[in-house]
């Protein structure tokens, strides 16, 4: 297997070990140590909290995805700089009163239930939430789909955080937590489409390791609604 993005994956938190190592806790539920031990390991940035917040989402390679430990994605507790506690959790088909409590601007309009119970119903769509305090504060959405000549693929449908949580991470641990339910589906690809002028969407994107497109698609919209 080759280092490919696949094996690189988010920084999410940090602890140390029994030694008084840092180790970075990634999105695949794996670790990686992060030594400072100059003048062989030069990583003072580790000791500091400010050091460790300013990298959260920051993709490291992974040797225990590269030795085929398959990274699945189990919903767990992270603490970003706010130092409150942050779970991200994969919505399945219990999870009707999920949204009761959703954090301004996450989503672009009010949650109907109905279409909400319909999401769920349907095994093709995924959401990761971003929970604080019982409140979904961030959100990412796909859906998986097969073509008669291709291997099936994963199209992100749109990320979204709470103002008060940005910068923070939390959209990087949600498109891990999607990218690893499309690798357990066998997906091929994830692809995500966002405006050239998006800069703040694209160093997302190019964070959690994609690549863009050249050359660069046209989008065409078509109304069906009367």
């Amino acid at each position: 297997m080759n280092q490919s993005t696949a094996s690189h994956q988010p920084i999410v938190g940090y602890h140390q070990d029994a030694e008084g190592v840092w180790v970075a806790q990634l999105a695949c539920g794996h670790g990686r140590h992060i030594r400072h031990d100059p003048p062989f390991q030069n990583r003072g940035w580790v000791l500091e909290q400010a050091g460790r917040d300013a990298r959260l989402g920051v993709a490291l390679l992974c040797k225990r995805c590269l030795a085929d430990e398959p990274p699945l994605f189990v919903p767990r507790t992270v603490v970003p700089s706010t130092g409150r506690p942050l779970v991200v959790h994969l919505a399945a088909g219990d999870d009707l009163h999920l949204l009761d409590r959703v954090a301004a601007d996450v989503f672009d309009g009010p949650v109907m239930p109905d279409r909400w119970a319909e999401f769920l119903a349907d095994p093709r769509h995924h959401l990761a939430v971003a929970l604080a305090d019982d409140e979904v504060i961030g959100m990412a959405s796909a859906l998986h789909y097969v073509h008669p000549d291709k291997p099936p693929e994963l199209w992100i449908n749109e990320v979204s955080v709470t103002p008060a949580w940005q910068q923070q991470g939390v959209a990087t641990m949600l498109l891990a937590a999607l990218f690893a339910r499309g690798r357990a589906l066998g997906c091929a690809e994830a692809w995500v489409l966002t405006e050239t002028k998006n800069h703040a969407a694209r160093r997302l994107y190019r964070r959690a390791g994609g690549v863009e497109a050249e050359p660069r698609p046209t989008l065409f919209a078509f109304a069906l609604a009367r």
